[in-house]
């Protein structure tokens, strides 16, 4: 499974607290069961099972959990942008799913109206621009002898992964250049 893959799949099936707005019966989805709860009652559930009952009205957050916004993508980039060459910055938890909603999100209310395109627009150029930032760094980082330590830290997991291909490729090629 690829990296981007598992961080969605990890993320879609965090535990998220919801209020059941009506009695929601036994379920049994994908080898998942959901007990009956009662209309008023708190649980737990997965994400991916959490967003389709919010969506069908019949259940709601009781953490909202804020969506990532244009907002937070433009203060994250600067941010980035101010980081010493070798220095990735710390991104927010669970960075990429999120960005990716985010980008679909605005993608689709862009075919709905002009500002929504624009905002569209933005978005994906900052997150172009964010993604060259840390893809710079991270080839810095894994053409450098030896490893790359406290550096490291800030990657994500799919980054990490990344920076773990290229080191191993760039060692493996400096070894037959130099025997």
């Amino acid at each position: 499974m690829n990296p981007f893959e598992a961080s969605e799949v990890k993320f879609e099936n965090v535990k998220v607290r919801l209020k059941a707005e009506a009695s929601i019966p036994r379920l049994h989805v994908a080898g998942l069961e959901l007990k009956p709860v009662e209309a008023g009652e708190r649980f737990e559930a997965s994400r991916w099972v959490a967003e389709d009952l919010v969506k069908a009205g019949i259940a709601r957050f009781e953490e909202v959990e804020a969506e990532f916004s244009l907002a937070e993508l433009q203060r994250v980039r600067l941010l980035e942008g101010m980081q010493q060459q070798r220095r990735p910055g710390q991104l927010p938890e669970n960075f990429y799913p999120r960005l990716r909603r985010l980008l679909r999100r605005l993608k689709a209310e862009a075919s709905k109206s002009p500002e929504k395109m624009v905002e569209y627009g933005k978005a994906y150029q900052w997150a172009s621009d964010l993604l060259a930032l840390r893809l710079n760094k991270i080839l810095v980082l894994a053409s450098a002898r030896g490893e790359a330590g406290e550096s490291l830290k800030n990657l994500t997991e799919e980054e990490f992964a990344l920076y773990r291909r290229l080191h191993k490729a760039i060692e493996e090629w400096r070894m037959q250049a130099i025997p």
